[in-house]
């Protein structure tokens, strides 16, 4: 059975796309390479969980990360908001302790002990809502580390929504050096306060009317 030859509307696209067009190209293929260039690959974690989940794309159909989050969350089905979660607990507890992923295990920080997290925080419904927000229509942000900052011109998630403080407690409440980590980084702020106060003061005493 020959296969549905590409579409001069499809070439035409390919061609403005500075794609290289194939021999006798069919429709699928010429599909590919345009999805190819136009959308972004799915991350390792991503790809990963699919195939773990032994799901498996056509040979016509590029990875992207939209198609390949749209058919994990079909196969999970109500379970992905707890799974959704479990990876942005993990990428809280690795902006809190500055830890990369393969590191966790060292610190306790298990699978096991993930979804014993996730599921506590499924059941808060204003952090799940929180996160269902941020993460529903964002297929890049699903299944994967996310990265925080406090900079809301950052492009990263923020610190400062239901679901990070949610995850913030579960996590400290869990691993007690997150505790510590944050009493002592107290202590470093209130330091660096007063040497700059420190600094003010000698400049003005070494060097009167220096700052006026």
């Amino acid at each position: 059975m020959n296969e549905r030859p590409a579409t001069q509307s499809q070439l035409e696209h390919a061609r403005k796309l500075g794609i290289e067009i194939p021999q006798n190209p069919t429709f699928n293929q010429i599909r590919y390479l345009i999805e190819e260039a136009m959308e972004i690959r799915a991350g390792p974690s991503q790809l990963e969980i699919l195939k773990e989940l032994k799901i498996e794309l056509g040979e016509d159909e590029f990875p992207s990360i939209t198609r390949v989050t749209n058919a994990i969350n079909k196969e999970y089905g109500e379970q992905k908001y707890i799974e959704w979660a479990r990876w942005y607990i993990y990428g809280v507890f690795a902006f809190l302790s500055n830890l990369k992923i393969n590191n966790f295990k060292k610190f306790g920080f298990t699978k096991e002990k993930s979804y014993k997290l996730s599921i506590e925080f499924y059941k808060d419904e204003p952090a799940l809502n929180s996160l269902i927000r941020e993460l529903e229509n964002s297929p890049e942000k699903q299944y994967t580390i996310l990265d925080f900052s406090y900079d809301t011109l950052s492009g990263k998630s923020s610190p400062r929504t239901i679901a990070f403080m949610k995850a913030k407690e579960l996590l400290e409440s869990e691993f007690d050096f997150l505790k510590k980590r944050k009493k002592k980084n107290w202590i470093y702020l209130v330091l660096i306060f007063l040497i700059v106060i420190i600094i003010i003061i000698l400049i003005l005493i070494c060097f009167p009317g220096k700052l006026v």
